[in-house]
């Protein structure tokens, strides 16, 4: 019986989230919310007179119309839109089982979602032998929605450039993963305060970059308002009550 072979160490890394090929948002996302309206500032990802993006269909084909990676400001557009729509069931496969810690962890993921990863690997808080799904990700300490698409899309583009082995069995559901453990939330107030968590790291991400602000104090009394409003936060932090934010 031949040996299956392994993922080629040859090969190419995928690119970083944001940067063609590697997709803009995983096919979940662009199957299940295709309707879902742009928000302004992702609506002119495309120069003139290409045309402007109206759905979140739309991003599948961004990298046949544009060559150039995503800006900042476009990235964080992107990722206050994601969080006000809902996330994928936790049983989605999201790494196939088998795939070699040491190339997971070659990913070029961002700093964030890479050291929260690397410290699950090292707890044994991922099992890399086994289907890695969205829910074993989510019970990750810090490791939260932007991660999550963070890596569900260079995930993707690892596979399709065969740097990581595809699933046996693949199915209409990207990656599934019928016999994986589900985590279920204990709190029902997570997603809610998952977001309100997301939303407001952008905004603090932004106003140290900024520089107007050297500490949390100086931001709320200065700069909240008016960074909630220029990031495109106010809409999405308007449908999120106060009540769901505490015990």
């Amino acid at each position: 019986m031949t040996a299956s072979k392994g993922p080629d160490l040859s090969l190419e890394l995928p690119a970083p989230w944001g940067s063609p090929p590697t997709p803009i948002l995983p096919r979940w996302y662009l199957e299940r919310h295709a309707t879902a309206a742009l928000p302004q500032k992702l609506r002119g990802l495309l120069d003139p007179p290409q045309g402007e993006l109206r759905v979140l269909a739309d991003l599948a084909d961004l990298w046949i119309c544009r060559s150039d990676r995503l800006t900042k400001d476009e990235h964080h557009a992107l990722i206050n839109f994601i969080v006000g729509l809902n996330e994928p069931s936790h049983d989605l496969l999201v790494i196939p089982a088998g795939t070699p810690a040491e190339r997971i962890l070659r990913l070029p993921l961002k700093v964030r979602t890479l050291n929260c990863i690397r410290r699950a690997l090292h707890a044994n808080g991922l099992d890399p032998t086994e289907p890695i799904t969205v829910g074993h990700l989510m019970a990750q300490i810090n490791f939260g929605i932007t991660s999550l698409i963070d890596v569900m899309c260079v995930g993707e583009s690892a596979v399709d450039c065969g740097f990581f082995l595809a699933p046996a069995v693949p199915t209409n559901e990207i990656f599934s993963a019928p016999e994986a453990k589900t985590v279920a939330s204990a709190d029902p107030k997570a997603p809610v305060r998952r977001a309100a968590s997301e939303g407001l790291a952008v905004v603090l991400a932004v106003a140290a970059e900024m520089g107007s602000s050297r500490s949390l104090a100086e931001v709320l009394e200065a700069d909240l308002g008016e960074l909630v409003s220029v990031l495109g936060l106010a809409e999405g932090f308007e449908k999120i009550a106060l009540v769901d934010l505490i015990d």
